[in-house]
């Protein structure tokens, strides 16, 4: 069976479709997995080492996010605000 795709050639600026069969396909993409037990590293996202500064801010977010559910179960079940001391009806 054949398969059509394409992709954008970067070096000429062009789209380029290929047609070739699945297996040549699967071949192409398996060189691309890892042998088992080989150690890949990949800081991408928050991992970069240029967001490591926004670790803390992330980190008060999350205990930010803590305390609002905390305060939200709190309100729920004794039917008084946290903040304000007084009965919701």
């Amino acid at each position: 069976d054949l398969i059509t795709y394409w992709y954008d050639d970067h070096k000429t600026h062009k789209r380029v479709t290929v047609t070739e069969h699945v297996f040549d396909l699967f071949a192409k993409i398996i060189r691309h997995i890892p042998n088992k037990h080989f150690k890949t590293i990949s800081y991408y996202g928050l991992y970069t080492a240029k967001n490591h500064r926004y670790s803390s801010y992330y980190e008060k977010l999350h205990k930010l996010e803590k305390i609002r559910a905390l305060m939200h179960l709190m309100k729920k079940t004794y039917r008084v605000s946290p903040i304000r001391g007084k009965e919701d009806e």
